[in-house]
């Protein structure tokens, strides 16, 4: 088993809060799964670090992160594939998300990874798609 983490949680996991984040995530190393971040998310990530009014130190905080157990999952083919029919199927409901989401979405579908987000009301739209929120008790 797998999860795709989305970067609402990564943020949360690099700021150690809330506490619930940091149990869910040590529980799923412990029961096994792989835990991915998307290079979407990676990208979100460096984007804010670069806005940061504290570049360097949050430069570094991100790169603890990311030499911890975490995948990068490099957004490919297959997943832009995905990403277009979700983007169809959202739009011919009248249910649209946001570009990035859904390409992490795209991204998680077609994996087959569980997608960890706060986020849980748009992303819930996506058919074929688990969603879990770590960053709730």
């Amino acid at each position: 088993m797998a999860v795709l983490l989305d970067t609402d949680t990564a943020i949360a996991l690099i700021r150690d809060r809330p506490a619930s984040v940091r149990h869910h995530y040590r529980n799923a190393h412990a029961s096994g799964y792989e835990v991915w971040l998307s290079s979407i998310s990676l990208f979100e990530l460096w984007y804010g670090v670069n806005r940061s009014r504290h570049a360097d130190e949050n430069t570094e905080r991100l790169a603890d992160f990311l030499s911890g157990p975490i995948t990068i999952a490099d957004f490919n083919e297959l997943d832009a594939a995905r990403a277009g029919q979700v983007r169809a199927e959202l739009a011919a409901a009248g249910t649209p998300i946001g570009p990035y989401d859904l390409l992490i979405a795209g991204q998680a579908s077609r994996a087959g990874h569980t997608l960890v987000s706060a986020n849980t009301r748009e992303f819930k739209r996506v058919k074929e798609l688990d969603v879990e929120n770590w960053l709730t008790a």
